[in-house]
């Protein structure tokens, strides 16, 4: 067993509590996060493990230096304080019936340990360091589309997102149980739950424009002089609005609300 199987299988848990609507996989996603978080070393493996996993570079010089920048991230840390806290990983997250049921290691996750392993040990093996290198190295240069729709997760500023297929049946579920909402209010969640800065933007700019065309057709159409003028403060004010990621919540709850009332 290794880091990068067990990683998957949190994911298959999570995946698989999204399915069925149970809480128990959401338990073991969250608890094993948060073990993650509280360990330098957890952590970065974590990255390394999710820079890889889903990366391709056709250059050989390029793929060769980011896999190196990537182990490098772990020399800083001793051989038996990653062991330890490896084990205190497993031993948390495998109770004893599974065990020897542990999900089946890809051959990327066994030489990725392989490679992690030999390149901090005290002793290391020439053979296994050079071999796992090779095969890591392989697999970076081997263009997959399986590798955009692997279950995977995102570390942003200290929080796991996780992504693809996992964010996929979230958003359907979410579609299929709330129906009756319109396309920008499932375009918000979409971004928000996929933590998208560029969609934001996006979905906040096309509101904000559906807004103004909106009002512009009502000043035109109205043949009420006062009316007509509190719109084009309305106007003149939507127009001054600019994207604002720490109010962006509050700016795109306003701008939703008001396209209901045309």
């Amino acid at each position: 067993m290794n880091f990068g199987t067990l990683k998957q299988y949190v994911t298959d848990q999570l995946t698989q509590s999204l399915l069925t609507e149970s809480k128990d996989g959401k338990k073991i996603f969250e608890s094993f996060m948060k073990q993650i978080k509280l360990s330098d070393i957890l952590k970065t493996q974590f990255k390394i493990f999710g820079n890889i996993e889903n990366q391709f570079i056709k250059d050989e010089l390029k793929a060769t230096r980011y896999i190196n920048e990537n182990i490098n991230l772990i020399k800083k840390f001793k051989y038996k304080d990653i062991i330890q806290e490896s084990k205190k990983l497993f031993d948390k997250f495998f109770i004893k019936e599974n065990k020897e049921q542990c999900p089946c290691s890809t051959k990327l996750y066994e030489n990725l340990d392989i490679l992690i392993k030999e390149t901090i040990s005290n002793n290391p093996d020439p053979y296994k360091k050079y071999n796992s290198f090779n095969n890591v190295l392989e697999y970076i240069m081997t263009e997959n589309t399986s590798k955009k729709e692997q279950d995977n997760y995102k570390i942003v500023n200290e929080t796991f997102f996780p992504t693809s297929k996992i964010i996929e049946m979230a958003i359907k579920k979410f579609n299929n149980k709330y129906s009756y909402f319109n396309e920008n209010e499932k375009q918000i969640f979409k971004v928000l739950f996929e933590n998208n800065n560029s969609g934001k933007q996006q979905i906040f700019d096309k509101i904000k424009k559906e807004n103004i065309n909106n009002i512009k057709r009502k000043i035109v159409e109205s043949d009420d002089e006062k009316l007509s003028d509190k719109l084009k403060l309305v106007e003149e004010k939507l127009s001054s609005m600019d994207y604002n990621e720490e109010n962006y919540i509050e700016d795109i709850v306003k701008l939703n609300k008001l396209s209901l009332g045309f």
